[in-house]
């Protein structure tokens, strides 16, 4: 069978539902439509014959028809739409008559759980996106992202040896694409200087502002620190099984990271873990203030709070409790060092 799956974005939504490709059959042959900043996650994928690549920045409605047109050319047997947007909408008429499966965003769950908060009835609750995207691929909802493919073969066979280092190492992504999700630099600055014996990786792209703006702050004091921005996808998994454990905001990365194997410590603040982004692995830890306000949007937009008291639910979180957070992280893992 050739399969056609649709998924474009974002690099959370992405990662997460490659899971499902570990239940296909051997003989599907998967062709993957994403965005082209993605191509180099995929590239090498086992699973993944081929990669189709879209600008999405760049190429507009008449770029996605010609697209489509081009698709219906090569004669799939079924497409799955990963993404269910207006964008894909205009892709399965273009392809009309191709068997067509998709996701089904439910948005009224998470409409109530931002509406009713914890007397949202728990059976109503969003369903974690892994299983959505592995249901819908392959039937089956208990597989999880695998990214371990980006490594090299010594690293991919035992990435958890790397993580015995005498020096602690860990990582640390500041930035995200939403203020409303970032928890304060201050409070990140604070964290790695309680750290003293360890190394700070600090994550991100090189026009990512608050990870400039830590790595600022991380030269004025003189304390450890390395410059991973910018790395390629395989530059940074390599990067990320060197670390102990990452300390993200709600991003992307948290998923990145679990995917290698890499425990996380994933801060929340106007989001959830009940919205469907939970980390999955068993070592990992969420950290989040308890306000009756929370949760109150995907991207913390709507805000109650206004002017210096903005994002409380972020600047309630405490750096002693992260603190102590990554130490019991690290104390799980089992390596023999332990943080200062």
């Amino acid at each position: 069978m050739k399969v056609l799956v649709v998924r474009l974005s974002s690099l959370g939504d992405l990662i997460l539902s490659t899971a499902g490709l570990a239940g296909l059959s051997e003989g599907t042959s998967v062709h993957w439509l994403t965005s082209s900043e993605y191509m180099g996650l995929l590239d090498g994928h086992p699973r993944i014959q081929r990669l189709i690549g879209f600008d999405r920045r760049s190429g507009g409605v008449l770029a996605w028809l010609r697209l489509g047109v081009e698709l219906r050319r090569q004669g799939f047997d079924q497409v799955v739409d990963l993404h269910g947007t207006l964008r894909t909408t205009l892709l399965r008429i273009v392809l009309f008559g191709v068997p067509w499966r998709g996701i089904k965003k439910r948005r009224w769950r998470r409409f109530g759980f931002f509406s009713f908060k914890g007397l949202w009835p728990q059976a109503w609750l969003p369903k974690p996106w892994v299983k959505e995207f592995s249901e819908v691929l392959c039937d089956v909802g208990d597989h999880k992202p695998d990214l371990t493919f980006l490594l090299p073969a010594a690293e991919r066979s035992h990435p958890s040896e790397n993580q015995k280092a005498k020096t602690p190492v860990f990582a640390v992504m500041p930035d995200s694409a939403w203020e409303g999700k970032c928890w304060p630099v201050e409070k990140y600055l604070e964290l790695i200087s309680s750290l003293p014996g360890s190394v700070a990786v600090i994550l991100g792209t090189r026009t990512d502002v608050r990870s400039q703006e830590l790595i600022n702050c991380l030269t004025t004091r003189g304390l450890d620190f390395e410059d991973a921005r910018g790395l390629s996808w395989r530059e940074l998994a390599e990067t990320l099984v060197r670390c102990w454990f990452l300390v993200s905001n709600d991003t992307g990365m948290v998923h990145f990271a679990e995917a290698l194997g890499v425990p996380v410590v994933a801060l929340f603040g106007p989001t959830s873990p009940f919205l469907g982004f939970a980390p999955h692995l068993e070592r990992s830890r969420v950290v989040q203030a308890q306000l009756g306000c929370r949760p109150c949007s995907t991207d913390g937009a709507l805000c109650y709070w206004r002017g210096e008291a903005r994002y409380q639910c972020l600047k309630r979180i405490d750096v002693t409790e992260v603190r102590g957070v990554c130490t019991q992280v690290v104390r799980d893992s089992g390596v023999e060092a332990e943080l200062s």
